[in-house]
């Protein structure tokens, strides 16, 4: 079972790499399909740090806040103690 969303993962994330270059698939829909697939707790860190950048860019935007929050090289938030 395993095998086979593995190899289910690679086929979407090659074909959302295609789908960047043709504008008929949707690439970003099967990049990300394909890698929740292929690693699943990476995708949730990963996902989380989306998120929290994206929220973060909006903060910017509106002027709440001062820029996107600092991660270490493991996804993790680094908070700032000053």
């Amino acid at each position: 079972m395993i095998i086979v969303r593995i190899f289910t993962g690679i086929v979407c994330i090659i074909i959302g790499i295609t789908g960047l270059l043709l504008p008929v698939l949707p690439g970003w829909v099967l990049i990300f399909t394909g890698m929740y697939l292929v690693l699943p707790k990476q995708y949730k860190k990963l996902k989380q740090r989306i998120r929290e950048l994206l929220k973060s860019r909006r903060e910017v935007k509106s002027g709440k806040a001062e820029g996107p929050p600092k991660y270490n090289a493991r996804y993790i938030k680094i908070h700032d103690e000053s």
